[in-house]
């Protein structure tokens, strides 16, 4: 059975969770147009044949019903694709008081009748409004943790039951009523049925004869009870009780006399009436003094009378008193000498006014004490007698406090267990319950809600780990699990990456969340595979293999043992060194850098630069190479002959160039020299910015230009 064979606004959650409710398959379900968890009770397509419409309208019946003690129903339906006839209800977490049967029955005397008072509590409200269960059983009654009883499946149940060869529905179906009949009565008969099973633990119908007495079983059940069974198990509709608040107001004796421990010698199939002997019983006289608790005075005759005669009829036997029975009933016994001496007293003298008063102050005085003693008594000692409190809905430690005022010992109960609607710490059953009367200091065991079994894991991504703890305390979980670290490129240190399990999933409680937390971005790989090569007298060549998650690079050179960063920042993978000396062995190590931060230097690597060779310059073949001249000196204004050729002077220069310090990165800085042999690039490098570049250049010829390019746009110029 899917959500998709029933219908689209029917998701199911759990399949037959728990005991089903034959004919029905049950599922958990969630609502999907009204947001809330129902159970879906569904019938196969060939089911109810013919009785469908009486089905349907039966379920009706049941949704005018409104008690607390019935499970409201709230849709129903037909599947379009598998014909399937379907009921959506209440759904109420617990098991079926049949299940509940089985395991511990017979039941006490006070579970019983709690269960049966509800039960006919149910089936008074929905006689009301003119339904009949029509299939009340075990089956039918559904009991919660938390101690709720409802009833299931009026009307239709029946209906669906008659479907169906159900050998169980013998036990609870009247005599008079044929299969698939339904009636008040009926549902009066079913629940004595049930009432004798759970005091019994066993059928009323065994071996095809119907038993009523549940006391032929269980001598220890009190003739009240017994009564109670018989009578709504009569096959005599005149004797059966005719309503089921009839049968409730006699359960709910039942329960007043377990609480009070008051007599359950009656029995209601003889039993006339209480309302005439409850007035046969002589008022007595209230003597209330301002300040003091009122003292009943009645005569001890009076009062054996009536408790008499009371008992009598309770017992079926109304016996007349003779007159001089009753008359010595309301006077007091007196002796010869009293007689005498009353006599004796009408002969008298009337009492003066302050005698009357005298008397009456005397009185007063008397039960004045009285009063007291029975104030210090009750309220000044520990009490022998203690009733019970009710305690379901309170928290363990509220029920605590409670218990040491109320002088009883509150136990809990080891068989408490895990509840997805009550709190956790808060009790949902309690035994003895509210209102029976207990000896000072005894127990009273109850049962508190463990909290949900299931819980539901916070979300703790993107959280710090500190935070995550507290979330998890807050959630009922025990202490993080595993707390792993790793690098990320996009989660900041510190923060949490991912989580196991994931965030809303529902886990047991003392399942371990396990989460990773970020490192920050991970610093670069060490550069590799640094080649070094002399370019020239004074100049080294760099190349080297990109590093992984590198942004830029520092080159660091070492020579005997002084360590100079000649490069930052670079992007390159190559670097040209200059100004270094002739026929020098130098030592360079590369880092790579990122936000991170770095890589650490890299293997070193060895280079020795060459020895210095003057080369000589290469002129045209009429240039004539001449030492430089002073500048001191003003040249002689000589004029060589035209026959005569001319002569070219090599002149030396230093070059003086700051890098502009905006925008802050590396620049590529060349310088360009044009002269009498042409132009040549002298100067090829890359800078920081505000570095300054010192670079000695040589010309040829009266005539020389300097160029100085910057990432290869022209900045400057000069002519000497």
């Amino acid at each position: 059975m899917s959500s998709q064979a029933i219908s689209q606004r029917y998701e199911i959650l759990e399949t037959a969770p728990g005991a089903d409710t034959p004919p029905f398959l049950v599922s958990k379900a969630r609502d999907l147009e009204e947001g809330r968890v129902v159970s879906l009770l569904v019938l196969p397509a060939d089911t109810l044949g013919p009785a469908l419409a009486d089905f349907q309208s039966a379920v009706r019946q049941a949704q005018e019903v409104e008690d607390s003690g019935i499970l409201r129903v709230y849709d129903q339906g037909i599947s379009e694709e598998t014909g399937e006839v379907y009921v959506a209800r209440e759904y109420m977490r617990g098991i079926a008081l049949q299940e509940r049967i089985r395991r511990i029955a017979p039941f006490s005397l006070t579970v019983a009748a709690d269960i049966a008072a509800s039960v006919a509590d149910s089936l008074t409200a929905a006689h009301r409004v003119g339904v009949a269960h029509g299939d009340l059983r075990p089956l039918r009654i559904l009991l919660s943790p938390e101690g709720q009883i409802k009833v299931a499946d009026f009307a239709y149940g029946a209906i669906a039951s008659a479907r169906t060869e159900e050998a169980s529905r013998l036990a609870y179906l009247a005599p008079e009523l044929g299969h698939e009949d339904v009636s008040f009565a009926g549902d009066i008969y079913a629940l004595g049925a049930i009432l004798y099973e759970m005091l019994t633990g066993a059928s009323p119908l065994v071996g095809g004869t119907r038993v009523t007495s549940p006391r032929a079983i269980n001598p220890g059940i009190p003739p009240a009870l017994d009564g109670i069974v018989q009578k709504a198990l009569h096959t005599d509709l005149s004797i059966r009780y005719r309503s089921a608040s009839g049968l409730l107001a006699d359960l709910q004796a039942v329960r007043e006399a377990l609480r009070s421990g008051k007599s359950l010698a009656w029995s209601p199939l003889t039993q006339k009436s209480t309302e005439k002997a409850e007035r046969r019983i002589p008022r007595p006289v209230a003597v209330e003094p301002a300040g003091i608790s009122p003292l009943i005075i009645a005569t001890p005759g009076a009062i054996t009378a009536a408790a008499q005669e009371l008992d009598e009829e309770r017992a079926g036997v109304l016996v007349e008193q003779p007159e001089a029975r009753k008359q010595e009933a309301r006077q007091p016994e007196w002796d010869g000498a009293d007689m005498r001496e009353a006599k004796r007293g009408r002969e008298r003298e009337p009492i003066s006014a302050l005698g009357i008063a005298t008397s009456i102050m005397f009185v007063i005085a008397i039960l004045g004490v009285i009063g007291l003693t029975w104030y210090l008594t009750k309220f000044m000692q520990p009490p022998n007698d203690v009733q019970v409190p009710n305690l379901i809905g309170k928290t363990f430690d509220d029920a605590k406090r409670i218990a040491e005022q109320q002088h009883f010992t509150l136990v809990e109960n080891p068989g408490s267990t895990y509840s997805d609607t009550m709190p956790e710490n808060q009790i949902y059953a309690q035994s003895p319950l509210s209102g029976h009367t207990i000896k000072a200091e005894k127990e009273v065991t109850v049962s508190r809600s463990l909290g949900p079994r299931l819980l539901i894991v916070p979300d703790l991504v993107g959280t710090t780990q500190d935070h995550a703890t507290q979330a998890l305390e807050s959630a009922k979980f025990p202490s993080p699990g595993t707390v792993a670290q790793e690098f990320s490129e996009t989660v900041p240190a510190g923060i949490i990456i991912r989580q196991s399990p994931d965030r809303q999933s529902k886990v047991a409680r003392n399942t371990a969340v396990n989460f990773v937390v970020s490192k920050g971005r991970q610093p670069p790989e060490t550069p590799t595979q640094v080649q070094s090569t002399a370019a020239g007298s004074d100049k080294v060549d760099l190349n080297w293999e990109a590093a992984t998650r590198a942004q830029s690079y520092t080159i660091l050179r070492s020579l005997d043992g002084e360590v100079v960063t000649v490069a930052r920042a670079l992007a390159a993978t190559h670097f040209t060194d200059t100004g270094l000396k002739p026929d020098t062995t130098y030592s360079y190590t590369i880092n790579a850098v990122n936000s991170a931060g770095e890589s650490g230097p890299s293997e070193s690597t060895l280079v020795t630069t060459s020895p210095k060779v003057e080369t000589p310059v290469v002129l045209p073949p009429s240039t004539v190479v001449t030492p430089p001249v002073d500048s001191s000196v003003p040249p002689p204004d000589v004029t060589p002959p035209p026959d005569q050729p001319q002569t070219a002077s090599l002149r030396q220069f230093t070059i003086e160039f700051r890098v502009p310090r905006r925008p802050r990165r590396t620049r590529h800085v060349q310088i360009e020299i044009q002269d009498t042999t042409g132009t040549n690039l002298v100067y090829d490098e890359n800078h920081e910015a505000g570095e300054t570049v010192s670079a000695p250049v040589q010309g040829i010829g009266h005539k020389v230009t300097f160029r100085i390019f910057l990432d290869n746009k022209l900045v400057k110029q000069q002519t000497f």
